[in-house]
């Protein structure tokens, strides 16, 4: 929710923009598709419900021993 300039508890399209935008080279490699995923109800809008059920979904993926951490061995390798 950092990415929310404006206070009002959701985060638009162009707010995630801005935030990516700000930080090149750190985040999704397409924010616009990031967004649309995230974005369930598909109103043009993130909500902090959404961004939680998708992080929830994301770390029940990684961890592959299901003990409720991801350690090293459990993330995909990252390109530098």
């Amino acid at each position: 929710m950092r990415a929310d300039a404006d206070q009002d508890g959701r985060v638009s399209r162009a707010e995630w923009a801005a935030w990516w935008d700000a930080r090149p080279g750190r985040g999704p490699y397409d924010p616009a598709g990031r967004f649309r995923a995230i974005d369930a109800d598909g109103d043009g809008f993130l909500t902090a419900e959404e961004i939680d059920a998708t992080s929830t979904k994301r770390f029940a993926r990684l961890d592959a021993d299901h003990d409720g951490r991801v350690v090293r061995a459990e993330r995909p390798c990252r390109a530098k």
